[in-house]
């Protein structure tokens, strides 16, 4: 079966991909998915991703067809033809800015 997979922040930048289509065998589970991408793209990504028990780590997340995967397992959630899986940093920090106002007058 064929996935999209997109990468974003410093996932990214650990892979310099944006976006792949990755085949995978037929029932596979999202940790086939990671394998895959540890072997085909970069050997450090399930490293980065997943705590030393294989869960995701708190400052990442995966969309699977746009939904957060909240099973903590990721060899629990099974991928299916054509799906599109994201991984991305949580959205933390940033800059304070100053709200800006544009009132008019009339």
């Amino acid at each position: 079966m064929r996935v999209k997979v997109r990468f974003y922040g410093v996932l990214y930048e650990l892979l310099n991909i944006k976006e792949v289509n990755l085949e995978l065998p037929d029932n596979s589970s999202l940790k086939t998915l990671v394998e895959a991408i540890d072997s085909k793209l970069n050997p450090n990504f399930s490293k980065t991703l997943l705590d030393e028990k294989g869960s995701i780590r708190g400052s990442y997340v995966i969309l699977l067809n746009g939904s957060a995967v909240r099973e903590e397992h990721i060899d629990n959630v099974k991928l299916n033809e054509g799906d599109v899986i994201a991984f991305l940093p949580t959205a933390v920090g940033g800059k304070r800015l100053r709200p800006c106002y544009t009132t008019k007058n009339y």
